[in-house]
């Protein structure tokens, strides 16, 4: 029930960030036109389930001067925006990080290693105080997992797939602008519940509700990692699991290698 209720708040919060996303899109472009200015943007690194996304820009001059290019110019975690003497825009790593006392805000790296919080991660990143290769690994202060038994492997993808199926179900009966599902997805959880086999559908609404950034049909590791980190504290088999799932070892997850490692077969997989 536990893990039912984290695949939810997954859920739903990838549906926020992304009608988030989109709102600060219009008021960017909406600002753009008012000014008759064009300012580059730099590209966003995916903002990782489970937290609020957070605009890691700095105003530069008057709250109200709408003529700031840093006011909707975003940089990735641990990065600060700065303006430059030709009044552009650009990211530079942040010098320190809000101090944070809560554990909840903890972040466990792929060395084991604790950090304060994703900016303190990120930010070390940055400025070249960690490996390039070393990532977040998952949510909360790192801790001793246990093993991933041979026996709760096999049975992962199942559990997935039913999860899958009651978190699309579950949003089917919200309403879109309360995190629930789009009118589309709203029938295509319908139209699950009668099929033959009706976690097909869920999974590969899954797929695509995580392939956000870019709009691809490849899901990135940034764009699992809501997903990875949010099981991994609770699942431990979550980290070998997805591992698996890359075939042909890129780093990328297309359609079959997700709908091949949730255990549907090649009818029940997408052309």
């Amino acid at each position: 029930m536990r893990f039912f209720l984290v695949l939810c708040l997954v859920a739903i919060t990838t549906v926020v960030a992304k009608k988030q996303k989109k709102k600060e899109r219009d008021e960017y472009l909406a600002r753009q036109a008012l000014d008759q200015l064009t300012y580059s943007r730099e590209e966003q690194i995916y903002n990782i389930a489970l937290d609020v996304p957070q605009d890691t820009s700095r105003r530069i001059g008057m709250e109200n001067d709408v003529t700031n290019v840093c006011s909707f110019y975003k940089c990735s975690e641990g990065k600060i925006c700065i303006i430059n003497e030709n009044n552009d825009p650009s990211c530079i790593c942040a010098t320190s990080c809000p101090p944070s006392h809560d554990s909840n805000s903890y972040i466990c790296s792929s060395l084991n290693i604790t950090y304060n919080s994703k900016c303190d991660f990120y930010r070390s990143k940055c400025v070249g105080e960690i490996s390039e290769s070393e990532t977040l690994h998952y949510f909360g202060e790192c801790r001793e997992l246990p093993p991933c038994p041979v026996t709760e492997l096999q049975e992962f993808p199942q559990r997935l797939r039913d999860w899958f199926t009651n978190v699309m179900l579950s949003l089917a009966n919200l309403d879109e602008h309360l995190g629930g599902l789009s009118k589309t997805d709203k029938q295509l959880a319908m139209d699950a519940v009668h099929d033959e086999h009706p976690y097909v559908k869920p999974v590969q609404w899954k797929f695509r509700s995580l392939d956000m950034h870019p709009q691809d049909n490849l899901l990135s590791q940034e764009e699992l990692m809501p997903l990875r980190t949010a099981l991994i504290p609770s699942e431990h088999c979550a980290s070998v699991f997805f591992a698996m799932c890359d075939n042909n070892q890129d780093l990328l997850l297309n359609m079959n290698e997700w709908s091949n490692c949730m255990g549907l077969t090649p009818d029940e997989m997408e052309p």
